[in-house]
């Protein structure tokens, strides 16, 4: 079991991971392009300003 300033410290190790996988991200279109759905949303990417339509999970959506 961790302690408190384990945790802690893993933690901040995690959020400069996510934050540089972030950096990546947002300075390449191509990584935008292929990235997951949420990654996109996290981003704060809409789908049609990156690949100039939406996605088929979007209008698989708008059918239902």
């Amino acid at each position: 079991m961790l302690s408190g300033e384990e945790n802690y410290k893993l933690l901040m190790e995690i959020q400069a991971n996510r934050d540089f996988i972030f950096q990546a991200y947002r300075q390449n279109p191509d990584l935008q392009k292929h990235a997951e759905p949420r990654i996109r949303q996290l981003l704060g990417l809409v789908e049609q300003d990156v690949t100039g339509g939406s996605s088929p999970l979007d209008r698989k959506a708008g059918e239902q």
